[in-house]
């Protein structure tokens, strides 16, 4: 029920407000996995393909891995509609990333557990595998969480296109 009502809520507001966006939403696994909101959302969409381009929908990693027939209905809605969708929390289950093939996502956004440990050589391994993983399929990589020049600087030598969080310089929060 609460993606239904944000789903419609950010429908209807941009909508009657076309200059914002895109706008992304989060889906809840109880959602991914419920046949009745998979044909609501397939229906939804197609009334509202107008705004394929502003609205974007987020769908947590553990559903392509453990949900993939429920996840592939709903992926499936989703682009007949032609919307895009991506993936939360990427790199969670790494030992399990062929879904990509599968499902080929629009976008990943990197689970913030590696970009808060980026300094460790072992967890900058991963992560550059993960990124060069979806890089090498034309995914878009995001990174999610990024606070610190360090962390950016890190992460714009890997394949991210992307990057989410707040980046300060110290002597600009000094002077405030």
């Amino acid at each position: 029920m609460l993606d239904k009502y944000v789903i419609s809520h950010v429908i209807n507001t941009l909508t009657t407000t076309p200059n914002i966006g895109p706008l992304a939403i989060n889906l809840t696994l109880s959602s991914v996995t419920n046949a009745s909101f998979i044909r609501w959302l397939g229906t939804t969409l197609s009334q509202h393909r107008k705004l394929a381009g502003q609205l974007l929908f987020e769908i947590p990693e553990i559903a392509f891995v453990r949900h993939a027939d429920h996840t592939g209905l709903l992926t499936d809605q989703i682009r007949q509609s032609g919307f895009q969708f991506g993936v939360d929390n990427y790199g969670r289950n790494f030992q399990s990333l062929d879904y990509l093939q599968r499902f080929k996502p629009d976008y990943v956004k990197i689970d913030f557990a590696y970009t808060s440990h980026i300094e460790d050589d072992a967890q900058g391994h991963v992560l550059a595998s993960i990124c060069r993983t979806a890089h090498n399929l034309n995914i878009t990589t995001i990174a999610t969480r990024v606070e610190t020049e360090a962390q950016l600087t890190h992460l714009s030598e890997l394949f991210v296109s992307g990057f989410q969080g707040y980046v300060f310089n110290n002597t600009e929060l000094s002077d405030r």
